[in-house]
């Protein structure tokens, strides 16, 4: 007859036996028989044993292995929120970065460990689709850290004429392109850095472009930004920097961009036309 996993788990739960349950939940996966549940209990043994060699033999891909294939070994999101949960945030890096998870990889670089900088190439490199759908969701927590290349990252992935030349040559890469107000809450504590992203967007700008429906929502954006009275969050009178002296600001600009708004307005609302915004 058959035993039961369930059987034999119980058997081993006293914690002098831990060993022989790890050993038994290991023969589980070899064997394709492992589900969710007996992943965490694995991984739970190995954090608790603190035995750092097993799971790192564990979550290591053989050579050549697919991401698909990885993933069929255990369950990809048990393993990355025990081992988040366990604090051994690198394995969870590798088990991410070898599943092809990319926004658990981003999420554990910038709200586990901190590194904007790595997240930041990791998120350049991605495929479009893929650095779309992962700017939306991480791109309010890198901007704070690197405004200047997560604004060029946004206008790239709005305008086909700025995409990489492999997105070009693959005939579809028109019709991916994002829409500027998909951006627009990336920037909600950057405003001068969404007048730079909404500015250049809308200078890139095909013929097909200008006739979209969500072209009216952006041009009432940059006239909220332009007659807006600063650009710059209001910082304490105590604010310091880290070498002990008051942080620049930049020379407010507010005539100038006054002076685009009443442009704007005259642009985008032809004689006998219809305004361009709201």
């Amino acid at each position: 007859g058959q035993v039961e996993p369930s059987y034999v788990i119980r058997r081993f739960l006293d914690a002098r036996r831990i060993h022989n349950l790890a050993v038994y939940l290991e023969a589980l996966h070899t064997a394709s028989l492992a589900t969710a549940d007996h992943t965490t209990l694995l991984l739970n043994c190995y954090t608790k044993l603190q035995d750092v060699p097993k799971l790192e033999r564990f979550v290591r891909a053989d050579d050549g292995e697919s991401p698909e294939a990885y993933s069929r070994r255990f369950d990809v999101e048990t393993a990355l929120k025990v081992c988040c949960a366990a604090g051994y945030h690198e394995h969870a890096l590798q088990v991410a970065w070898r599943a092809g998870e990319h926004e658990w990889y981003l999420r554990i670089l910038l709200e586990d460990v901190g590194r904007h900088e790595e997240a930041l190439a990791y998120l350049m490199a991605l495929p479009h689709t893929a650095a779309m759908r992962a700017l939306k969701k991480y791109g309010k927590i890198l901007v704070k850290h690197k405004p200047s290349e997560i604004t060029d990252l946004c206008i790239r992935l709005c305008t086909p004429q700025h995409f990489r030349l492999s997105e070009r040559e693959s005939g579809s890469a028109a019709a991916k392109a994002a829409h500027p107000p998909e951006f627009t809450h990336i920037f909600v504590e950057q405003p001068r850095s969404l007048l730079q992203f909404l500015e250049q967007a809308v200078q890139a700008m095909d013929t097909d472009a200008r006739q979209s429906a969500w072209l009216p929502a952006v041009h009432n954006t940059l006239l909220e930004l332009y007659v807006r009275k600063s650009l710059d969050p209001e910082l304490p009178l105590a604010s310091t920097t880290a070498a002990g002296k008051k942080p620049e600001i930049p020379e407010d600009d507010h005539e100038a961009r006054r002076g685009k708004a009443m442009r704007l307005l005259q642009a985008q609302w032809p004689e006998g036309g219809s305004a361009a915004y709201d």
